[in-house]
């Protein structure tokens, strides 16, 4: 009890009351964890030089007069552990979140807030599939932001095996600071857009983790966003295409409505990514759809540009999809129709089966991939479009947001692609009697010409 009268006096003689926020508990619970706190300060430095401080003090009055000057340190200390233990609740525009404090892995030492799988948008499912996202609505009490939420449908890149469930759309934000009362932190925000190929991966930390960026004093976001043909089947008017794009940037408009509530700029956002979520990065700079919503980007290893970064004649894959699913039609509505009844295992796991070996020579490896959405007559969309035009020709005509941008790769970037040479010794056999297959397709060369031979 000695201990925790200290701590109540300590926290009263330099006025934390005013500075800090006690978790949203009883007071009761704060008794409680105030008592198991002490035993563990008993061990410490701090404890054993304020204790000492107390045997040479005649009273606690004179005791708490010394505290200011002597002893501020072991006072944060405390309040600080008090903080560690608490939970965190947040408001956000559609309601009231809970976190909690996460202690920094990997050697590191600290401490940040975690809001981990929280709803950007409703349910892609039944007739949603494959069309823009809804934006979650708002709810009443208190939603739980403790465990991150479901990744989308894919198959996993070096297991090999099926996960997901088709309600992810989920975003995950890290802080180091939250407002107290009128006081905002207003730290830069970084956007993670995950990478995989368009195909596979998620926002969820077992890659992409919060342990580095966000100790260095910036919110990090990460979210999932729609996959493969969930996510960029394109067949004109009830799926125009880049559904996993919509994703992101209904993503976007997320962090611009509630990130000031974890302690974020609005007005200080970056977007970065790596492979297709470094394309994804150049598209949204592209798209008319994300005018404002964020103010620098880095795009690391992956290019717009690259021959697997857009789809062409993406009707009669979608079609091919269907005959490999057992659909037998050449309507675009009732294909749609039988699509969106049709597992989400099944579908993924056709994906790549439509992938032919033209395709293949090519280096269309990505068989569902962003698209123009270039729809017309009784194909065209109510949808707003997110790229209607070539890459390429937005570019040259800088019609594009004209923010700060870091373009690079990562070292190793080849790495994992290794494991496919291991599994198959004959695939450096196969490219070396075939090796006219290396051409990248936008040098417009003619792979047989002696020129492409060359």
């Amino acid at each position: 009890m000695f201990a925790i009268r200290l701590l109540i006096l300590s926290l009263a003689a330099i006025g934390v009351h005013s500075s800090y926020a006690l978790p949203p508990s009883t007071f009761g619970e704060a008794i409680a964890s105030a008592g198991q706190l002490s035993n563990k300060l008993k061990e410490t430095v701090a404890w054993k030089t304020f204790t000492g401080i107390a045997r040479d003090s005649d009273s606690i009055n004179s005791l708490v007069r010394i505290i200011p000057r002597t002893t501020m340190g072991f006072v944060r200390d405390v309040v600080s552990s008090f903080k560690r233990e608490s939970r965190a609740i947040i408001l956000t525009n559609n309601g009231a979140l809970e976190g909690r404090l996460q202690q920094v892995k990997g050697g590191g030492s600290g401490f940040f807030y975690a809001f981990k799988g929280i709803r950007y948008a409703q349910a892609p499912i039944g007739e949603l599939r494959f069309r823009a996202p809804v934006p979650e609505t708002p709810w009443k009490g208190i939603r739980s932001a403790n465990q991150e939420g479901s990744v989308c449908p894919h198959r996993n890149m070096i297991l090999d095996n099926y996960k997901g469930n088709e309600d992810c759309l989920f975003l995950n934000v890290y802080s180091p600071e939250l407002p107290v009362g009128e006081d905002n932190p207003s730290l830069p925000v970084m956007v993670w857009i995950h990478g995989g190929a368009f195909s596979f991966g998620s926002g969820n930390a077992f890659l992409y983790g919060p342990d580095y960026l966000v100790p260095n004093g910036v919110v990090l976001v990460t979210f999932n966003y729609r996959l493969g043909p969930l996510g960029f089947l394109s067949v004109g008017r009830d799926a125009p295409g880049n559904a996993g794009l919509k994703d992101q940037v209904l993503a976007l408009r997320w962090v611009q409505e509630n990130i000031a509530a974890f302690g974020g700029n609005p007005d200080d956002v970056t977007i970065f990514g790596q492979s297709a979520g470094s394309v994804s990065v150049q598209l949204l700079a592209l798209s008319p759809l994300t005018k404002g919503l964020f103010h620098k980007a880095i795009a690391q290893s992956g290019s717009v540009l690259n021959p697997w970064a857009i789809a062409r004649d993406t009707k009669s894959r979608a079609f091919h999809l269907g005959q490999l699913l057992g659909i037998r039609t050449n309507d675009t509505d009732e294909l749609l129709a039988q699509l969106r009844r049709v597992q989400p295992q099944k579908i993924v796991d056709a994906a790549l089966k439509t992938l032919t070996a033209e395709d293949v020579r090519k280096s269309i490896g990505l068989p569902f991939v962003p698209s123009l959405e270039d729809w017309t007559g009784e194909d065209a969309s109510s949808d707003e479009p997110l790229l209607r035009e070539e890459p390429l020709e937005l570019l040259k005509s800088g019609r594009y947001h004209h923010v700060p941008m870091i373009v690079g790769f990562n070292s190793h970037e080849a790495m994992l692609f290794l494991r496919r040479v291991r599994k198959d010794p004959n695939l450096l056999q196969t490219l070396d009697g075939d090796f006219e297959r290396l051409i990248p397709t936008n040098l417009h060369l003619d792979r047989e010409s002696d020129e492409g031979r060359e």
